[in-house]
């Protein structure tokens, strides 16, 4: 099986949740496959650069859709490498995309301390 893959350009969007305050929502996207026997998109993450990443974990599939939207959920802030691939009905993984390197900040810095009066109260 053929399977040609092209990538749109991600869109990247970095967002507080606001359940925890500190994950950030990294939303990918790629072209839909034209193959019949396309089952369905699997997004891979490694934490660097991508020049020099570190090893890659699948994070999630999406299956055949005409929008092909996968949210990735990062919970500590750093530089993270994505790629992704196509699967057809028979399991068979297509060569990788290009990939797309994603800068995550969305930890606050850690709170002041001793917060005190620095000199006699003008009037």
């Amino acid at each position: 099986m053929r399977m040609i893959r092209y990538l749109l350009a991600f869109t990247v969007l970095i967002l507080v949740n606001a359940a925890t305050g500190h994950a950030a929502t990294v939303p990918l996207t790629v072209n839909a496959n034209t193959e019949a026997d396309w089952a369905s998109d699997k997004f891979y993450r490694a934490p660097g650069t991508c020049v020099t990443p570190g090893a890659f974990a699948t994070v999630g599939t999406v299956p055949k859709n005409a929008v092909m939207l996968f949210s990735d959920t990062v919970a500590s802030d750093g530089v993270y490498c994505y790629k992704a691939t196509a699967v057809d009905t028979a399991g068979n993984e297509s060569l990788f995309s290009n990939t797309l390197e994603v800068t995550v900040n969305t930890n606050p810095p850690s709170a002041p301390a001793n917060l005190r009066l620095a000199g006699p109260v003008v009037p």
